[in-house]
């Protein structure tokens, strides 16, 4: 009798009949009772106290007369309240919200909720990062902005609001650089690592971190639809912004942003996973908006997910990246950030510049779990430590994804949904003179793959360095993919 190997990762329980213990539900057929119920009694709604091998579930009629338990097949219950739709830290069953089978074996023994299927979690993202030139300050009237002023068109004002005064905090240190060579190693190992960047400015070739395109703004581009700039003071906001985003050095390492001559209100923005994290080498893109009220309401941001198309691994690769492209982040107006320190958008002191330095600080980082509204307190507890570690690796496996989808695309000579980023992203993963990204993600994947073999010390595990078997299945498979995509971009660069 031949047998297979199976990951975790792949056996799904499907949501409609996705049952836990302590979910209450509603009986679609009442069934045998032990004792006939009162008339009137509640006996078609209960409590799953217990989960048969038989595939049916014991429902606990608390509001019956006389309270019972009967047992029911779970495809004839209909969920009314799911108590770990809400992530719950303290749930130490292993049944979690089950998306995915556990069998309780010493490497997969943590909760495994379903966080790509979850109830809307918010996140708030920390302070705000001020910009350095403080006399470059939105609130100079006077001040004219040559270097885009050709690029817009000037209509009538609309009347400013006033608004009250903030002060940003410091901004946080900023992240340590770490250079990659033609092979791909760095002078420190990931492991020992918390924060690393790329620098890909330096190597030759580099395409332009920022630049403005002549070409007509794409249509998949999630705001083409919204009205463009019209008054003068919308305009003089965006073209301030354009001045900051372009300054040299302005932009974080691994960060691109285009924007379009003929609608500069729209900006679409490439990020590059940091180093030492499950985000590393991937791609990730965002479509930004400066609507009519700019700066006195936040820019609107929409995120591109691509977890479903490559990898088989669909969900959130984030707690605060939406499948459906919705960021959650307290400078977007998403998230209600903290007054007291100052978290929210304040006109004419937060930029662009401080949206994607949080979205890649404090979003696109090592231990993504703790992004979860409320988690971060819990960091460092040995209770919480697996959760954290599945969170993170799983992470790994979904941003992969992100690696497929565009390079896919790119190698089939397609470019639908990556117009204005399609060079850097060539440049990026596949150009034989580019960064090389491709070949180094999977030498890093092999790597994981290496220290996570048979023996590795289950302590060892952080979900990024070292990861479960469960993990390890998947990721495999992942290489092999890559690995294809490898090869056919090098026949193409042939070409």
């Amino acid at each position: 009798k031949e047998e297979e190997e199976v990951s975790f990762y792949d056996i799904r329980a499907p949501k409609s009949v996705n049952r836990n213990r302590g979910d209450y539900v509603l009986l679609l057929k009442i069934p045998n009772l032990a004792q006939q119920t009162e008339t009137g009694s509640i006996n078609w709604f209960g409590e799953i106290v217990d989960l048969g091998m038989n595939g049916k579930c014991t429902v606990r009629l608390g509001a019956a007369e006389p309270v019972q338990e009967v047992e029911c097949e779970i495809t004839d219950t209909v969920p009314a309240m799911n108590l770990h739709d809400g992530d719950n830290p303290f749930v130490e069953n292993g049944d979690g919200t089950g998306e995915y089978l556990s069998d309780g074996s010493d490497d997969m023994d943590f909760d495994m909720e379903d966080f790509s299927e979850e109830e809307d979690v918010w996140f708030e993202d920390g302070q705000d990062i001020p910009i350095d030139d403080a006399d470059d300050s939105w609130s100079t009237e006077d001040e004219e902005d040559h270097d885009f002023s050709d690029a817009m068109s000037t209509q009538d004002d609309f009347p400013a609001t006033e608004q009250p005064a903030t002060h940003p905090v410091p901004a946080p240190e900023p992240p340590q650089a770490v250079q990659i060579n033609n092979d791909g190693a760095t002078d420190q190992t990931m492991s020992n690592v918390s924060v690393e960047e790329l620098l890909l400015s330096s190597l030759s070739n580099a395409p332009a971190a920022y630049e403005i395109l002549e070409t007509e703004v794409p249509s998949g581009h999630h705001y083409l639809l919204q009205s463009g700039p019209t008054s003068a003071n919308h305009m003089k906001g965006v073209s301030k912004e354009h001045k900051i985003l372009s300054a040299p050095g302005a932009l974080p390492e691994g960060v691109y942003v285009r924007t379009w001559e003929s609608r500069m209100d729209l900006i679409r923005v490439l990020f590059v996973g940091p180093l030492g994290t499950p985000y590393e080498y991937a791609p990730f893109m965002i479509d930004l908006h400066l609507p009519a009220q700019y700066p006195y309401e936040p820019p609107k941001a929409f995120f591109h997910s691509w977890t479903a198309e490559g990898a088989g691994m669909s969900g959130r690769v984030n707690p605060n990246l939406y499948e459906e492209g919705k960021i959650c982040l307290s400078l977007l107006g998403t998230w209600q950030g903290d007054e007291a320190r100052n978290e929210a958008w304040a006109p004419h002191q937060s930029t662009v510049l401080q949206v994607l330095v949080s979205i890649l600080g404090l979003v696109l980082v090592r231990e993504p779990y703790y992004n979860e509204a409320g988690f971060e307190p819990l960091q460092g507890l040995s209770s919480i430590n697996q959760n954290s570690v599945a969170y993170t690796e799983r992470t790994y496996l979904r941003a992969r994804a992100f690696l497929i989808s565009p390079v896919s695309r790119l190698c089939r000579g397609e470019t639908a949904g990556l117009e204005g980023l399609e060079n850097v992203l060539r440049w990026l993963y596949i150009n034989s003179d580019g960064a090389k990204l491709l070949p180094k993600a999977i030498k890093a994947a092999h790597t994981i793959l290496r220290n996570s073999e048979e023996g590795a010390e289950v302590e060892a595990r952080d979900g990024l360095s070292v990861v479960s078997r469960g993990a390890a299945l998947p990721l495999k498979r992942v290489v092999a993919r890559l690995e294809q995509l490898e090869q056919e971009s090098a026949s193409q660069a042939e070409q």
